[in-house]
């Protein structure tokens, strides 16, 4: 599915929806390898997005283009390299192609993964004054949109509306169709093979980065959400980055209520320490990266006995607070 060039802008339904995060689904990989680009090797201009991001791109024109939208903001840093263009700059480029205004989107580009993505939006929104009056909606890769979900329970951020890119493009391929005759099979198609985690037969035929397959991709996510709800110290050290200290006090509250005695063990008192001191001690908290032992052990027991108990009651706290 490649991003025409030659899509008119559309007038939008006026929305009180809040603005619609994209997160980057990087890196940034060169146009003909489909790899990262190495520093001093390619020439600046051949970057691109993968085809995930690509179909970001078109489910956030749509959503756009039906009034859902009011703002779109477009997360990802230079992950190809400093002298190539930002996922997000690359990310923009492809939606105002595809009839999205340029004052429509906002861009965060430092951020090099996930956790930093909300971190440097949520700042920038706290600074302008508005990042505890909107209730944000959220777009994402299918195998991305459940981590994104959790990160945003655990550094309070509101959110309402939740969609999965692929979802909302099959839902456009089958809408103002009379039957299933008349809908977009090719689109459909094109859909289905992406998202079948039985076989890996499509993702021989892509290149570079693209090879990597959905249920490889599902597995990873999967590994990473158990990792902020078992291991807390995998991401609390980046608390400290948070700058609003009502929303930093409402993190901790809630690491409070779901890990007792953490904050504890690393000498964090909520009640004695200086939000200056809590800032210190949070910044000294470092993650210790997950061996590939820890990997294998995790991957076999999600085929077997599943999650903890522990764990999954942590989930369960956090989806139970949002409803």
């Amino acid at each position: 599915m490649e991003v025409s060039d030659n899509v008119p802008v559309k007038e939008t339904a006026k929305t009180s929806n809040g603005p619609l995060l994209i997160f980057g689904q990087g890196p940034v990989i060169d146009k003909a390898t489909r790899v990262i680009p190495q520093e001093g090797l390619n020439t600046p201009g051949d970057e691109d997005i993968n085809f995930w991001s690509k179909n970001q791109v078109l489910a956030a024109a749509e959503l756009y283009k039906r009034g859902q939208v009011p703002e779109i903001i477009v997360m990802g840093g230079q992950t190809g390299g400093e002298q190539y263009k930002s996922e997000a700059e690359l990310i923009k480029q492809d939606l105002i192609t595809s009839g999205v205004p340029e004052n429509v989107v906002t861009t965060e580009e430092k951020s090099p993964d996930t956790i930093a993505n909300l971190i440097d939006m949520i700042n920038i929104r706290d600074e302008q004054g508005v990042g505890d009056k909107e209730k944000y909606q959220i777009l994402g890769s299918p195998y991305h949109i459940s981590r994104i979900q959790i990160l945003m329970r655990l550094f309070r951020i509101p959110f309402n509306h939740v969609f999965s890119s692929d979802e909302m493009l099959r839902f456009v391929a089958r809408d103002n169709k009379v039957d299933a005759s008349s809908w977009d099979t090719e689109l459909l198609t094109e859909i289905e093979k992406r998202l079948d985690s039985s076989s890996d037969l499509y993702y021989r035929k892509k290149r570079g980065l693209e090879k990597r397959d959905y249920a490889d991709r599902l597995i990873f996510d999967n590994i990473l959400i158990r990792e902020l709800l078992e291991y807390p110290e995998s991401w609390l050290g980046r608390v400290a980055d948070i700058t609003n200290l009502t929303r930093q006090n409402e993190i901790l509250e809630q690491v409070d209520k779901l890990w007792p005695e953490i904050l504890q063990k690393f000498g964090i008192n909520k009640e004695l320490d200086s939000p200056e001191e809590i800032k210190v001690k949070l910044s000294q908290i470092k993650k210790i990266p997950l061996s590939q032992e820890k990997i294998q052990e995790w991957i076999e027991q999600n085929k077997t006995i599943g999650w903890p108990k522990e764990v999954e009651a942590r989930l369960n706290v956090l989806i139970q607070e949002r409803n």
